[in-house]
């Protein structure tokens, strides 16, 4: 038994409150439909005892989270096989080069590098709050947002971290700070084509 479009429409009427994002709502509201359709056709019931029935079962919280967990988890897999693209390992090798030069010249400081690739850190993790890219349809895709939350996430856990490694570190500064600046271009690199290919993948997608 295939439900109306308006019968649809109040599944998902009936969890709006409860979910936030979008494609969340569009995946529950397939599989509200199709316990329903299931129940109406064994039960012998109506739409609405069928409906409220698959409700009561269901704990839209718990299954918002589910699946923004399962997001997160597949965002942070893909910005650390990133590394695995020689494209991305070659950035990354290209910049602790340049900044290795730079240092041993005596054009920057070693203590600068990093102050000065905080700026830049910011700088790209938040652009997408501020331009085009931040768009309603995008602020309600889940997929999206847990793909920028891993990488700002992934960028504060390297940040705090940096203290603790440089004081620990037995390797000398000319050299750790560039071995850093690479790690840290190249998972900016990794993150910022992450963010682009989902952007576009959602895109189409509509």
């Amino acid at each position: 038994m295939k439900l109306s479009k308006p019968q649809i429409e109040k599944i998902n009427q009936s969890i709006q409150t409860g979910i936030y994002y979008q494609d969340i709502r569009s995946e529950l509201v397939d599989h509200l439909a199709s316990a329903v359709e299931q129940e109406m056709e064994e039960g012998e019931i109506s739409f609405e005892l069928a409906l409220d029935q698959q409700l009561a079962k269901l704990n839209l919280d718990r299954f918002q989270r589910q699946v923004l967990i399962s997001h997160h988890s597949s965002a942070f897999k893909k910005l650390f096989t990133g590394w695995l693209n020689p494209e991305n390992f070659g950035l990354a090798l290209l910049a602790f080069c340049v900044t290795y030069f730079l240092i041993h010249i005596g054009s920057i400081e070693a203590g600068h590098t990093y102050s000065t690739f905080l700026i830049v850190m910011i700088t790209v993790n938040t652009a997408p709050f501020f331009y085009k890219l931040f768009t309603k349809p995008m602020r309600n895709s889940s997929e999206f947002m847990s793909v920028i939350n891993s990488m700002f996430f992934l960028y504060v856990c390297m940040s705090f971290s940096f203290d603790l490694l440089l004081e620990f570190s037995s390797v000398p500064k000319q050299i750790f700070m560039p071995a850093f600046m690479g790690i840290l271009t190249g998972q900016l690199v990794i993150g910022i084509r992450l963010v682009s290919h989902t952007y576009e993948k959602l895109k189409l997608a509509k």
